[in-house]
């Protein structure tokens, strides 16, 4: 444009950019050798404190170990790379490696799947066998508040859960409750010592 004679101000306007910057363009096509060398790339983009390995072992031990704050992580960081990232500046690192903050995932201690399904199955033949007009099945079960593991927010690889066992004692207030397996609204509820 400025060789058809348009003035910088002109440019600069047609370009969407300041009269500064087409002063700078042109100073740099003028000390190129040749158009290669004015057109040639020379930007490195920015690819992060840590190397490409110490990212991997990161992400490693992430999946493994929950951090409950991007301070935790900044903190190991420090620790283990001797890297110093700011608790804001952590955030886009963890997240192009694929973790999100999001709430731990809950499952009991002493789950036994096995069992589980050995359960479901002598129960759906118990219930095909009932007539629901003379025979009651109730699910019973005990309830403790506020006597239990509880969730907790941290960095977790996306679309994964991170679990966390809860306990199972039994202290405290017990409430035990029973509910109709033909009749949902039909429910016991009291409070017992055990």
């Amino acid at each position: 444009m400025l060789d058809l004679g348009f003035s910088v101000e002109h440019t600069a306007n047609a370009l969407g950019i300041d009269g500064a910057t087409v002063y700078r363009y042109l100073e740099i096509y003028d000390d190129a050798e040749n158009l290669g060398d004015y057109l040639h790339d020379q930007y490195v983009p920015y690819t992060g404190k840590l190397s490409p390995h110490q990212c991997k072992e990161l992400q490693q031990h992430m999946r493994s170990t929950l951090y409950r704050s991007s301070a935790e992580v900044v903190a190991y960081i420090a620790e283990q790379y001797g890297i110093r990232y700011t608790t804001s500046g952590i955030v886009p690192l963890l997240k192009r490696l694929g973790f999100v903050y999001k709430k731990t995932h809950e499952v009991p201690a002493k789950a036994d799947p096995v069992a589980q399904q050995a359960f479901v199955e002598q129960l759906d033949a118990l219930l095909d066998g009932c007539d629901r007009r003379q025979d009651a099945v109730y699910f019973c079960d005990a309830v403790h508040p506020q006597h239990n593991t509880r969730g907790c927010y941290g960095w977790i690889t996306s679309g994964q859960t991170f679990d966390i066992p809860t306990n199972t004692g039994r202290e405290r207030v017990n409430i035990n409750g029973a509910l109709n397996a033909h009749d949902v609204t039909d429910i016991v509820v009291r409070e017992d010592e055990r």
